[in-house]
């Protein structure tokens, strides 16, 4: 993405392949899915946000550790769904039962997170 969201180039390439994974996943264009992905990285380091929809704010570390799918998920659930923070692991459960067994869900989401 240009203009970059960080000086660190592994979080600009991370952000590239959350954007990727929300046209993939969940049918955005490019333009949306990028803006998307700004207003992610953004609104997920931001106190306010954070605390409105009920968890910590998180980092550049904590967006690694989760990983371009998981960010992908939690974009498209927490900032266009708008759905409440104690059914998202419900919501992902239910999204992996639907692409199928474990040994898909692994494939699947490594696919979705190399970079």
């Amino acid at each position: 993405m240009q203009p970059a969201l960080s000086t660190d180039l592994s979080t600009n390439l991370l952000f590239d392949k959350v954007a990727a994974n929300l046209q993939r996943l969940y049918g955005y264009t490019p333009s949306q899915s990028e803006v998307l992905a700004r207003k992610c990285y953004r609104l997920f380091q931001d106190e306010p946000f954070c605390k409105s929809v009920g968890f910590g704010v998180q980092d550049e570390e904590f967006f690694h550790h989760e990983g371009a799918a998981y960010m992908a998920m939690r974009a498209h659930y927490f900032l266009t769904l708008k759905l409440d923070k104690d059914s998202f692991i419900e919501w992902v459960a239910d999204y992996m039962r639907f692409i199928g067994d474990a040994e898909a869900r692994r494939v699947f989401i490594g696919s979705l997170n190399t970079y």
